[in-house]
């Protein structure tokens, strides 16, 4: 697994993460992957006051629709936080 590429030519990857990050330390440190075609997106980057911990990411309206945006880009729409 650490000897070569992860992301596979062709494929848009999202990576959500958040700063608010108690479990995985640092934020960011195991979750970003540095390749072609990797989206690195920060939860607090798109709304600064959502305080969504590590546990709650997959609760998260902001993952929500974040992940709808990076499945349907053609039809993104704005996330409300």
């Amino acid at each position: 697994m650490n000897d070569g590429p992860i992301a596979q030519p062709g494929v848009a990857y999202p990576v959500i993460e958040t700063r608010i990050e108690w479990v995985v330390t640092p934020a960011g440190s195991a979750a970003f992957i540095d390749e072609h075609g990797v989206n690195n997106l920060w939860v607090q980057d798109t709304c600064p006051f959502d305080f969504t911990g590590h546990g709650s990411l997959s609760y998260s309206k902001t993952v929500y629709g974040l992940t709808l945006d990076a499945l349907d880009p053609a039809h993104a729409r704005q996330v409300h936080c």
